[in-house]
Formats: structure tokens, sequence, C-alpha cells
């Protein structure tokens, strides 16, 4: 939340400081800085606190479409999982659509690509669900948290990639930026190695009707990623496990 301090000091009007705290826990964490908030004034010049007022910054929710420019490759992310170079050569060229909500706690994700439409639905900070891929080929512990990072509000589903053994984890989270992007990030964990991060940023379709019809749906690009597409299946099925498709 953002906490706005109005106080007075000897030697100026009034003036006005603000501080962004973490959304999560929001209420908690707003009477928490309040109840510090008179020693940093005090600290600040002898001032003393004239108002205050906590407002909850947004989660990462709404439709987005993958910027290619601004995103890194997967590549690094599926080696890590022991899949084929050409399947990040191929990914790395497929629009991608997103629609995130979040609803009584429950968060459901929305990615769209020429592959059709995925839907992931589990409830945040609730327990593991044992899930199964689209092909029925793996199992995975799914779950989903709400926490910040550098002091923003962010969605993460992990995926729990028990049959690989113990430490096997797979996190994609969301975040929204200040300049109104969406931040998506892919983390692989393994055990005795370290973290993969791959960074990939999304622009806000919401803010732009004109552009709410899919990329998907765009001749150009439609045309340039399917001539790419040889193996669909064999390709899906790769995805399926990379990435805890349902």
């Amino acid at each position: 939340c953002r906490v706005a301090v109005h106080w007075h000091h000897a030697a100026a009007a009034t003036m006005m400081r603000s501080w962004r705290t973490p959304r999560g826990g929001q209420s908690e964490r707003c009477r928490l800085w309040l109840r510090r908030l008179p020693l940093a004034v005090l600290a600040i010049g002898g001032g003393t606190m004239s108002g205050t007022q906590c407002e909850v910054a947004p989660l990462p929710t709404g439709r987005w479409r993958l910027d290619k420019a601004r995103s890194e490759s997967m590549r690094p992310y599926f080696a890590g999982l022991g899949l084929p170079g050409f399947v990040a050569r191929i990914i790395d060229h497929v629009p991608v659509d997103l629609h995130i909500r979040v609803e009584e706690k429950i968060l459901t994700v929305v990615d769209k690509t020429l592959f059709g439409e995925n839907s992931t639905t589990i409830e945040l900070g609730g327990l593991e669900v044992e899930k199964e891929t689209r092909n029925k080929r793996k199992k995975f512990m799914l779950s989903a948290f709400e926490e910040t990072s550098e002091g923003l509000p962010e969605l993460t589903v992990k995926c729990r990639l028990f049959q690989r053994g113990d430490g096997w984890h797979s996190l994609q989270s969301f975040t929204l930026l200040q300049e109104g992007s969406l931040r998506e990030r892919y983390i692989l964990q393994r055990p005795g190695e370290s973290d993969i991060v791959v960074t990939r940023v999304f622009r806000s379709l919401d803010a732009r009707p004109e552009q709410k019809e899919s990329a998907l749906s765009s001749p150009r690009s439609s045309g340039n990623s399917i001539r790419l597409l040889g193996g669909v299946g064999l390709l899906a099925g790769f995805l399926a496990t990379a990435l805890c498709v349902q």
C-alpha cells in the first residue's frame, strides 16, 4: 500500500512524504507502518503527523500480449529441463496472449498460443494440488501465492516437479511494473545448481481496445509462426512437460 504522511517542520510549510509498502497482508502491513511513522517523522525534523492514507497497489491482472523485443529467450529454461534446442527457437517466435484474473483468492491464468488455449486455476495461499500434464505423461504438484517483489505485488504459480526428484521446482511469476507493463519470470530451481531465470515482458491489451483481437488471428504473425511449426504434436508434448500445462 502507499502511505502518505503530511507533516509540519519548523523551517518549512506543510509537506508530504510517501512510502510504498508491500501489498501482501496490506491492512496489517499498513497498521505496522503507521505505528512506526511518528518516530520517522520526528527523526526527519521534529514534525507531527496530520494525516495518513493507505492505497492498495494493483495486482498484475488483465489482458496482455507478449512484447518479443523486450523479452529474453526461453532457451536457458528449456535447456535446464533437458529439452532439445529447437523447442526454444520455435517458442521464441510464437505469439502469446495472457489473461490473468483474481476473484476471491482464486487465481486464473489463461494463455493463448498457436497450440491452443490453456487455463490454470488455483487458490492463492492454498494447499498443493496434484495435477497432470495435458498429455497425461507427467504429474506435478501445483500451488500459488501472492508476495512482493521490489515493493510491488507479485503473483506466482509454483510447480513442484516431484517426479524429477527433490528440489525440482518451476515458478512462473507476474508483476505489474510501474510504467504499466507486465513482467513474467520463469524460474527453474534444481538441486545443486544455480536458478535459471528468464524474464519476458507483456504490454497491456486493456489499454488498447483496438488491439484486443488476438495476435494469433493476424495473417502476418500466424503465417510467420506456422512456417516454424513442423511437428506441432511433438512440440506440444514438450511444452506440456516443461511448462506444467494441464
